[in-house]
């Protein structure tokens, strides 16, 4: 049993001792993400840059191909007549409306010539209208103002149509009967300060209505005569307004 232990003992001590294993280096493997790009040297530029290049080369052609095109003329709305509905956004539409024509048929009368004279704002001229409404009986200009006054009042503020106007002259009181007419209409529609000034000198002017009143015809031509030498003492050379009409 000694001898046996003896030989395993320098066994032992024969045997040298292994040194520890080498790990084997592993060989690096390529990474599976892209490796970042070098960056370009200058003097060649890479096939990125020339991609936006080429973009603006093609936005040149469109830019031009557009400039070379003919506008388009812009729709414009149809304007809208008078028969459209009402509550139209169309602002071409005049608010104003035009005044409505006259029927070509209907007779023109010496009313109508008045009337016209009137809106125009002048004393009438045509003188079968100056004989058949009293103008041609004013002894100045003045006193055919007052009277164009009062038929303004009448035809324009008392909205009395032309024919009407018409009716009236020829009754069988003519003149007479439009005065009577005339005084109705103050009357029942007077009410403004503006009439009482004109209402005042019809009533005291009835002669240029009424033939016979030959009381109001005569203070009318007294007044007239002192008006126009109180004007002729002040005339200036030069001066050559016409009071008598």
């Amino acid at each position: 049993m000694a001898s046996k232990e003896g030989n395993t003992a320098t066994v032992l001590e024969t045997i040298p001792e292994d040194p520890a294993p080498k790990r084997t280096t592993r060989k690096k493997l390529p990474d599976s993400k892209p490796s970042k790009p070098s960056k370009p040297s200058p003097e060649e530029p890479s096939p990125e840059k020339k991609k936006p290049a080429a973009r603006k080369a093609a936005s040149k052609k469109t830019t031009t191909a557009a400039a070379s095109r003919k506008p388009k003329p812009a729709c414009k709305k149809p304007i809208m007549g008078p028969g459209r509905p009402k509550g139209s956004k169309n602002k071409a539409v005049k608010k104003n409306k035009p005044p409505a024509k006259r029927n070509k048929n209907a007779k023109r009368t010496t009313a109508h010539d008045l009337l016209a004279a009137i809106q125009d704002d002048e004393i009438p001229t045509n003188a079968q209208v100056k004989a058949d409404y009293g103008f041609s009986r004013c002894y100045i200009t003045l006193d055919q103002s007052k009277l164009y006054n009062v038929y303004r009042t009448v035809l324009e503020d008392f909205e009395v149509k032309p024919e009407e106007l018409h009716e009236w002259l020829h009754h069988e009181d003519g003149l007479k009967n439009v005065a009577a007419e005339i005084k109705a209409k103050f009357e029942v529609l007077l009410g403004p300060e503006d009439y009482q000034g004109d209402y005042k000198w019809f009533l005291e002017n009835q002669y240029i209505w009424d033939p016979e009143d030959l009381a109001s015809e005569a203070k009318a031509a007294r007044a007239a005569k002192e008006l126009k030498e109180y004007y002729d003492a002040r005339k200036r050379p030069g001066d050559d307004f016409d009071w008598y009409s």
